[in-house]
């Protein structure tokens, strides 16, 4: 092998080996900073036959990179009709509301912090359904937005649902509720049976009509043999 192959052989080496360093130390580079992952969602509970729910708002904010980092503020931004200003940010400060401040505990690489909104305390003319993004600021005033898509649709549904089919029986500490809900996508059925303090619930989702109202006249006929007493509270089937 001739001394000009060798030094060929040594400089491509040389170069393959030199790419890679510096591929390393801007991977390093790239991932030696904060990374936040912001993931609100909707959490739902059920204690009544009516609709809405009662909600809960949880917002996950997950740091994803290396650097430590320590949350200051947290807004909801409102979505507006026009949808150029959704895409662009346009007008964001006239359409964001404060809705709290994470901890004050800071972020390590990998670690996460929940922080729940008290939707109860928010104005009443503040519908948490139409927050279209999440903004959350850092100590250092950068912003990190949160996805377009968290579960509005499914929010707004409970608020625009339509009572397809309800019934009500009382007999003396008796009492059976039931209601069928068009939910847009989907049905739900509710209901629930209580005695003398005891309460025994249960909630279905279905996609189709037929099968939930089916099961709306198989919970109704168990309602109707516990207001009778030939059925105990601890013998219905859900």
């Amino acid at each position: 092998m001739s001394t000009e192959t060798i030094t060929l052989i040594i400089a491509i080496w040389g170069a393959i080996t030199g790419s890679i360093a510096l591929f390393i130390k801007f991977s390093r580079f790239i991932k030696d900073k904060p990374d936040l992952l912001i993931t609100p969602k909707y959490e739902y509970q059920f204690p009544e036959v009516e609709l809405p729910p009662s909600v809960k708002f949880r917002i996950k904010i997950a740091n994803k990179g290396r650097r430590p980092i320590s949350i200051a503020k947290i807004f909801g931004i409102y979505r507006s009709n026009k949808w150029w200003e959704n895409f662009f940010g346009i007008n964001e400060d006239q359409r964001k509301y404060y809705l709290g401040k994470g901890s004050s505990k800071e972020l390590t690489e990998g670690k996460s912090q929940e922080v729940l909104i008290k939707t109860d305390r928010l104005p009443k003319n503040y519908n948490i359904g139409k927050i279209y993004k999440v903004l959350v600021y850092d100590e250092t005033g950068k912003k990190w937005y949160s996805s377009s898509k968290f579960g509005q649709k499914e929010f707004n549904s409970f608020y625009n649902a339509e009572e397809l089919k309800k019934n009500e029986l009382e007999e003396n500490d008796h009492r059976f509720q039931i209601k069928l809900w068009d939910i847009g996508s989907k049905y739900l059925l509710i209901n629930k049976f209580s005695i003398s303090g005891r309460v025994r619930y249960s909630k279905y989702f279905f996609k189709n009509e037929n099968k939930a109202s089916k099961k709306y006249e198989a919970m109704n006929h168990q309602g109707d043999q516990f207001i009778s007493g030939s059925l105990s509270l601890d013998e219905i089937k859900f």
